[in-house]
Parts: structure tokens; sequence; C-alpha cells
């Protein structure tokens, strides 16, 4: 996934668009629709596991790997408003399309708990309820951002004694965990609050954006080889 230094390099971009004041920053945020016109962007500040790429690419309506020239995309998009969004749908895109490859299912049941500084901003989290196409709840905690790591690490500590592998703690074996959910249902705040729905077109518009983001993606992966 994406590291923390991408997320701040997106962010500062973005709030620099928007003056250093983030409620200008969610005001030109909501300023523009959903899929932005065509127009999304990618920004890798150092070379990433996955996807294995680094720099900037900005594509707009006409961009695709029809060509070179086209894939190459623009420099810079014509209003603040545009490049904030392009920014905001790139990098929740990124985290949507490896949580797929990586064996995550999304469906009527999926909740997005949102967690870190930026969970306290509702225009970014209706961006995210949008793009997962599932609902956006808030614990009262917002610096948390290490919280999904956490369950992930006990869940796989346990996945682990179940099949005997050497934790060191001379425990031995245990029962298997189950699925992740239920494992980690009774460990969830139970204080959240629901603050975001997806909008009714939510599906139909970042699906086709997941196909424009893969294309970004290995155009990029083909510049750097």
């Amino acid at each position: 996934m994406q590291s923390a230094n991408e997320t701040y390099l997106g962010l500062d971009l973005s709030h620099a668009k928007a003056n250093d004041n983030w409620e200008n920053f969610s005001e030109l945020l909501d300023s523009t629709p959903r899929g932005n016109f065509g127009n999304l962007a990618l920004h890798f500040l150092s070379k990433e596991i996955l996807p294995p790429v680094k720099g900037s690419l900005r594509w707009n309506k006409n961009s695709s790997l029809a060509s070179v020239e086209l894939a190459k995309g623009v420099l810079k998009y014509s209003s603040p408003q545009s490049e904030i969004r392009a920014l905001v749908e790139g990098q929740m895109l990124t985290r949507k399309t490896y949580a797929t490859e990586m064996g995550f299912s999304f469906g009527e049941s999926t909740k997005i708990l949102a967690t870190g500084g930026a969970s306290a901003n509702r225009s970014i989290l209706q961006v995210v309820s949008d793009v997962f196409n599932a609902p956006v709840y808030t614990q009262k905690t917002t610096e948390a951002a290490l919280v999904g790591a956490a369950y992930r690490a006990k869940y796989v500590l346990s996945v682990a004694r179940s099949r005997e592998a050497p934790c060191g703690d001379g425990k031995g074996a245990v029962s298997a965990p189950g699925p992740y959910y239920d494992f980690i249902a009774g460990l969830l705040p139970h204080s959240v609050t629901r603050v975001c729905d997806p909008s009714k077109d939510s599906e139909q518009i970042y699906g086709a954006m997941e196909e424009r983001y893969r294309a970004m993606v290995s155009f990029m992966m083909e510049q750097q080889d």
C-alpha cells in the first residue's frame, strides 16, 4: 500500500491548492462532481511495493493508453478544485485496488472504519464512502491510524499459533481463529458513528475509474522499466 510519506505529499499538494486552509480545502473538494470530469492524478513520492512506481501522472478525460502521447497525460489541471479531487480520488482508488488484489471482497456488508487525522474531514470521508461504495464510520479518537494494522497483526499471530508456527512464547498451538471480521468483532470500538453513505451512482462511476487507475499504473511501470 502507500507509505505515510506519499500520503503526506498528497495532502501537502492539495492543502497548498487550498491556501493552507482545511475549510477551503473541503469547499473546493465538494465543488467538484464524483469522477472529476475524467481527471485523475497519481502521486508517488518514493517507489512503493504496491504499486512499484515513483513519480506523478495526471490524466484528463482524453488521456488513455491509445498512444504514448495520450498516456503522458497533462502537467496540471485548470483549477485547484480539479487538482484536489483528482488527488484524493487517486489515493482512495489505490487503496481499494490493492485491497482487492490482496483478496479483500467488497459487498453489501462492507463497512469502513476511518481513523487518523483525516477522519475528521467529512468531505474526504464522503470520497472514501463513494470509492469503496460502503458506509463510513468514525470513532471518538481520530488519531488512531495504526489500529487496523494492530488488528491484522493480532489476527495473523493467532493464525500462526493455530498452525503450530514457532511464535517464541511457549504457549503452543491454539484453535484456528476463523474469518477475520469475526475475529476482530469483539475488538472493534462500540462507540462508532455512521458519518457517510455512498452515493447511488458510486459503483458505476468508480468502477470505470478503477480501470483507468490500473491503466495509469501500468503506464508508469512501463516508463520506469
